[in-house]
């Protein structure tokens, strides 16, 4: 069998999750830096922006709770060297989406560092809350914009 790597990616400004490894037995998952996804509403966080621009006002729903990087349904995985901040400190930075009935792990993984939001209990052994000096070296102060 083979695997999937997942590598060296700067993910930023995305709707709703920043990366996801979907559905995908083993893979590796390093070096990749996520921040400021969550683009689409969540329910109880900039109501004034999601009243004032027709996009959103206009959605019916709000998103799900992650915009980090998030694994789903995937066996298998090593996962290492990631950064990452969540849009808000109840999302879900780092976290693992598993189908009921199914049970996955993460076969192996370490110094991934979150600089905001949550972790989800299976990922916690393999991530650590970085300091606001790497925080402050990965991630802009500013927004990017695409092609920036």
């Amino acid at each position: 069998h083979g695997q999937m790597e997942l590598s060296g990616n700067e993910c930023f400004r995305n709707g709703i999750n920043g990366l996801v490894f979907h559905r995908t037995d083993r893979g590796v998952v390093k070096n990749n830096i996520v921040y400021d996804n969550g683009v689409v509403p969540k329910d109880g966080h900039d109501q004034d922006a999601k009243s004032s621009t027709p996009w959103m006002a206009a959605l019916k729903k709000t998103r799900q709770p992650y915009s980090g990087l998030v694994l789903n349904n995937a066996a298998g995985v090593r996962m290492w060297g990631n950064n990452v901040r969540a849009k808000y400190d109840d999302d879900y930075a780092f976290t693992m989406e598993i189908d009921k009935g199914k049970s996955y792990n993460l076969q192996n993984g370490g110094n991934n560092k979150v600089c905001r939001g949550k972790t989800g209990n299976m990922l916690k052994d393999y991530v650590s809350t970085a300091n606001s000096n790497a925080c402050a070296k990965w991630f802009p102060n500013e927004t990017k914009t695409p092609g920036n």
